[in-house]
């Protein structure tokens, strides 16, 4: 009797071993795909917005040189990944920001100078060409608070 239950047990304890064997590979087979398709496909597009003069973009690699305001966005076709966008001026950096892009989606940036009191991406006040229009965004109805 013990030599048929020390046989089943090690049928049992094989069968058990080969299970997670197979399980194990699986898993980190499907894991390593995944990683793989995030990583492939279309490139994402990032859209950085420069709300100062006389600085420099250095972005995946890429440098620009603005010497004026730029109203004009700098559009990049960027592959999926990790990115680090710096504003400098005069050796010195402005603004520092890590951002993600994946694949097929659209990165907006803004690129300003946090420490300058009036340089705040997001006002409550938008301003339109020719100053006609006129939203306050604190206050969108007019009406007193």
């Amino acid at each position: 009797m013990s030599v048929i239950y020390s046989i089943l047990s090690f049928v049992e304890s094989a069968l058990i071993a080969r299970v997670a064997q197979y399980t194990i590979g699986t898993v980190l087979g499907l894991t390593m795909l995944a990683w793989i398709a995030s990583r492939a496909g279309s490139a994402g597009e990032v859209i950085i917005h420069v709300t100062e003069s006389n600085v420099q973009i250095d972005v995946a690699g890429y440098t620009f040189d603005i010497d004026d305001q730029l109203y004009d966005p700098i559009v990049l076709d960027l592959s999926s990944g990790s990115y680090e966008l710096v504003l400098n001026r005069d050796d010195q950096v402005l603004y520092r920001e890590t951002f993600e892009v994946r694949s097929g989606e659209t990165c907006i940036l803004t690129a300003y100078d946090p420490n300058r009191p009036d340089s705040n991406p997001s006002p409550s006040r938008i301003f339109f060409p020719g100053d006609l229009i006129e939203v306050d965004f604190a206050n969108p109805l007019g009406s007193n608070p």
